[in-house]
C-alpha cells in the first residue's frame, strides 16, 4: 500500500498531458511541455513539431468522434461486428494453452 500512496502524492508533481492541454485550448503550454520532454526546451526542434502535429490530429479526431456513443456499438449495422469482436476476446480467454 505504501507504493500506491507514494505514487498518488508524486502524481501531483507531474505536468498535465499535452493532449489534455490541447483539448482544453492551451496550445502554448502543450507545446512547451512537449519541447521540455523531447528536446530540452527547444520549441522549434523537428521532433517537437512532429509530436505537436500528432497531438493536433488526435484532438481533431477526438472532437469529430464526440457524438459517437457506447450504445452505437449495438446498433443495427454494428451489432454483428461487435458480437464477433466480443466473441473473439471471450474465446481467447477461455481457450487453454497447449
Amino acid at each position: 500500500m505504501i507504493p500506491a500512496i507514494l505514487l498518488f502524492f508524486l502524481l501531483l508533481l507531474l505536468p498535465e498531458s499535452p493532449r489534455w492541454l490541447a483539448s482544453k485550448g492551451r496550445w502554448e503550454e502543450a507545446h512547451s511541455i512537449v519541447a521540455n520532454v523531447n528536446a530540452k526546451g527547444q520549441l522549434q526542434d523537428p521532433l517537437v513539431l512532429a509530436e505537436l502535429d500528432e497531438v493536433k490530429e488526435a484532438v481533431r479526431i477526438a472532437e469529430e468522434s464526440h457524438s459517437i456513443s457506447f450504445l452505437s456499438l449495438f446498433g443495427r449495422h454494428m451489432f454483428r461486428r461487435t458480437f464477433i469482436g466480443m466473441s473473439a476476446q471471450m474465446w481467447q480467454q477461455l481457450v487453454l494453452p497447449p
